[in-house]
């Protein structure tokens, strides 16, 4: 997790299996609702949906299966 003065604590989360795809998860307010953020400031789900959250940070930080012709 990462916490730093004045800012809301982000989650970064790292593919093991390819340490070079890294997300930064956050979750803030919007109208009201609380939601999970994506780094590039797109709404991933609200915080009452934790398993889709991570979910889809899956699909994001996954590794394409090699194509075979």
């Amino acid at each position: 997790m990462l916490t730093d003065a004045g800012r809301l604590p982000r989650l970064r989360v790292i593919n093991p299996e390819a340490t070079t795809l890294v997300e930064v998860v956050s979750a803030s307010p919007r109208e009201g609702e609380w939601l999970f953020w994506w780094s590039w400031a797109t709404p991933i789900v609200e915080v009452a949906y934790p398993d889709r959250a991570a979910e889809r940070v899956g699909r994001v930080l996954a590794v394409a299966a090699p194509h075979t012709a």
